[in-house]
């Protein structure tokens, strides 16, 4: 996923390429935990030659979250991170399913389980529609 404040220009985009968030600066995890998003970014800036500007390294998602609702930047993460967060206001979840190569996700439920609106749209950002 990527993580930008609620009113930012990438949220009202059709089709988000790896090019158009390149214009906006990232909040990326620290090279010291030597994250794999880091190399991910750093294979596919070469390999389209786009360079990409790091406003800040966090030490964990959260405090990233806080940092792009003030503005800073554009972070990654996975989904799980930014719902909560979502739920507060204040920010935008973008799925980002053709970058990443795609894993098989089932979901179990009991029957005529009523699920929390949290919940739904996990489920939702999972299969990047809204199947519930």
């Amino acid at each position: 996923m990527l993580i930008t404040p609620s009113e930012h220009p990438l949220t009202r985009e059709k089709s988000i390429t790896f090019e158009k968030i390149a214009q906006y600066p990232f909040i990326l995890p620290s090279k010291s935990e030597k994250h794999y998003l880091n190399s991910f970014l750093e294979m596919k800036s070469e390999e389209m030659g786009i360079d990409y500007k790091v406003a800040m390294e966090v030490s964990n998602v959260h405090l990233g979250i806080i940092y792009v609702k003030l503005g800073i930047g554009v972070m990654f993460a996975g989904s799980g991170y930014g719902l909560a967060a979502q739920e507060k206001g204040n920010i935008a979840l973008l799925p980002l399913t053709k970058f990443f190569s795609g894993n098989y996700i089932s979901v179990v439920m009991k029957k005529n389980k009523i699920l929390p609106k949290y919940k739904k749209a996990f489920i939702n950002l999972l299969f990047d529609d809204h199947v519930i």
